[in-house]
Formats: structure tokens, C-alpha cells, sequence
């Protein structure tokens, strides 16, 4: 399950402790449905809604994508409104940008409401439309990051940053390094490089995989994620993962993460890797300059150049202390604002207010 889906299953775990949660979810794919009802989550089937696609690295204007989305809300707006009718909720919450025009109906409907902003800003006329709905017809506002929660500038309703978390525990492994490549086909002598994004351009697969034909032979790739085609790219230098459920055991093999995205994302692996110690390389986009500070917890390079990403490997490949001291503060960091407790009192502190206001 890729990043948005573990944050939103973080939220739930969260709120579950406290709140009585239903999501709503659709099937098509049905990994994450699945995903609920094996954790034991309260889910309910749901079709694909509309949506209203603002974010960056989402369908542009010009995009038939980005129409079929604004097209599918016609379509579901009233199967929205008969859910809030037949649940009778004390509150919805709407995990994404995306179906921020939800928050029309649920002021309609006279429902508390708040809105979680995982997405990257976008300069586009629509995306003032959002800035409205979210001013306007939510009482709350999640971010999770405080430079998103400037761009938006929501003033009406109440706002709060709950930043994409983990459990410590869910990454305390016993195995070494050596032992973890062992454990997964990979040769220990080799500095691995890790790009979890598999073979999506918006995160970077194009850069990376440029990028390593710059550096030599003992520096190896590693791909986690969607990687269909495999067969068409042939090296013993990249090493084909694949969607995994045991990503704590790829971040101990690593020596270092890469995301090279091409338009501002958010990167959850970068904190991944710091609970796992590793130091990430990252693009430098000011949009995800809160995740890694260069030369504190990792290293940015210039977005979407591969010879300047190879840099960057080469200086971390051929500088061990600078590499293990990077690491060590990127755990700091991790440990310090993505750590699951800590964002789970501000959560359920935030969702208190809101279901005590007037």
C-alpha cells in the first residue's frame, strides 16, 4: 500500500482509541479496502467518487484525467449526501484536497467536518476554489506540514499540523545489515541505494536510473514498488523488489535513500528512512524543504538532474562518517516530528475541539 494509504490508516488507528470510526473506501483496486478488514478496521464499500485534482504532480487542466474527475462529482454528489443521511455521524472527515468540495454537502447537511491536507499545493485558478471550500464550508483543517499550512492560509476554520507518522516499534529490527541482504538475495559488499517510488516518473524513477550510469560498479540500486517492467531493463546493479510488506528490513540493507521526484511530493520514505537511520537525497524543492535540511539530516540536489543526483551518491559513497552522521540526526528528526504517539495526542486533542465547538 503506497504512502497516502498508510497515513490514512495511521489517522483511524489514531481516532479508533477514542471515536467510534467507519471509512468509507473504495474497491477499485481493493488493496486498501482488504488492507481495513484484515486490520479489523469498521469499512464500507464505496464507488469511486469525483475529484477535484489541485495537487502537484496530479492531471493538469488540459488533461482528460483531470475533467473525468470534475465530471465524476456531478455524478456522486448525491451518494454522498444519502451516506451522511443513513450514518447520522457526529463528524466526517475527508482525507484528501481532492474531495474538499464534500464540504458543500456536509455544511448543507449541518455535520461537523474536517478537511486533511496531504497534498502539495498547485498554482492553478482551481486551486482557489479549494482555498474557498476549505475556508468556508469546514470547521477544521489538517496539515501535515507547516509550509502547506502557510500556502493555504485558512483563517475561518480551526487548522492544526499532524504530520505523516510511524511506530518506532514497527521498525525495531534485530538483523544487520549484512544479515538483511543476506536475508533478501543481496550482495553485502555493495553500497545500495534505495528508491522506493518504482517506476513513477513524478518520484524520480528517470533521474535515478540516469543517475547510475554515473556512479560504478559497487554502487547498486534498489527498486521497492511497482516495477511491471522489469523484463525491458536488465542489470545486475538494479535489484527489482517489487510492492513489499516487510519495508524495514529493505531501509536496514540500504545505506542511503534517493527521492528524486520531478514535482514537489511528499515524501514519506524520507522519514522512514531516518527511523531506520538513514541519511535521504532529495530534491530541492522548497515545497518539501521541512523534510531535509542539507548537510543536517541528508543531502538535496537539483531537481530532475541526474548528474547532480550522482553527486550527491558519490559524496555519501566515498565519505562513511559524513553518510553514518547524517543518518543519526535524520533519526533525530524522525523520531522527534513523525513519531506516532506524539501526533496522535495532537489528533485527538484537535478533533476534540471541533466536536466541542458551537
Amino acid at each position: 500500500m503506497g504512502g497516502a494509504g498508510m497515513s490514512l490508516y495511521s489517522i483511524v488507528e489514531m481516532l479508533s482509541s477514542n471515536h467510534e470510526v467507519t471509512v468509507y473506501c473504495p474497491t477499485s483496486p481493493p488493496d486498501m479496502y482488504n488492507f481495513f478488514l484484515e486490520k479489523g478496521i469498521k469499512v464500507k464499500k464505496i464507488s469511486n467518487i469525483g475529484m477535484l485534482s489541485v495537487y502537484s504532480g496530479g492531471p493538469h487542466t488540459y488533461q482528460r484525467t483531470f475533467w473525468k474527475g470534475l465530471l465524476g462529482i456531478v455524478m456522486t454528489k448525491s451518494m454522498i449526501k444519502k451516506i451522511i443521511q443513513k450514518e447520522k455521524p457526529d463528524l466526517v472527515a475527508v482525507n484528501s484536497i481532492v474531495l474538499s468540495w464534500i464540504g458543500r454537502i456536509l455544511m448543507k447537511e449541518g455535520v461537523k467536518s474536517i478537511c486533511f491536507v496531504r497534498e502539495t499545493i498547485r498554482k492553478s485558478p482551481w486551486t482557489i476554489r479549494v482555498k474557498q471550500l476549505l475556508n468556508n464550508t469546514f470547521h477544521g483543517v489538517v496539515y501535515i506540514s507547516d509550509f502547506d499550512k502557510r500556502q493555504f492560509g485558512c483563517q475561518k476554520p480551526l487548522t492544526e499540523i499532524v504530520r505523516d507518522c510511524v511506530k518506532l516499534s514497527d521498525y525495531n529490527l534485530s538483523l544487520s545489515r549484512d544479515e538483511a541482504c543476506r536475508n533478501l538475495g543481496l550482495d553485502p559488499t555493495k553500497f545500495n541505494v534505495l528508491f522506493v517510488g518504482g517506476i513513477s516518473k513524478l518520484k524520480g524513477w528517470n533521474i535515478i536510473k540516469h543517475a547510475m550510469n554515473q556512479l560504478n560498479e559497487d554502487i547498486n540500486l534498489l527498486i521497492a514498488g511497482n516495477t511491471d517492467t522489469r523484463e525491458r531493463f536488465p542489470s545486475n546493479r538494479f535489484h527489482f523488489l517489487g510492492v513489499r510488506k516487510d519495508m524495514p528490513i529493505i531501509y536496514r540493507a540500504s545505506d542511503v535513500l534517493v527521492f528524486p521526484s520531478i514535482a514537489p511530493h511528499q515524501a514519506r520514505p524520507v522519514f522512514e528512512a531516518g527511523i531506520m537511520h538513514l541519511p535521504a537525497v532529495i530534491s530541492n524543492f522548497k515545497q518539501t524543504s521541512e523534510h531535509i535540511i542539507h548537510m543536517k539530516n541528508g543531502l538535496t540536489f537539483k531537481a530532475r538532474s541526474s548528474s547532480d543526483l550522482a553527486e550527491k551518491i558519490k559524496t555519501l559513497y566515498t565519505n562513511d562518517n559524513l553518510r553514518k552522521k547524517l543518518g543519526e540526526s535524520n533519526f533525530s528528526f524522525a523520531s522527534e516530528f513523525h513519531e506516532f504517539e506524539t501526533n496522535k495526542k495532537v489528533l485527538l486533542n484537535f478533533f476534540g475541539k471541533i466536536l466541542n465547538s458551537n
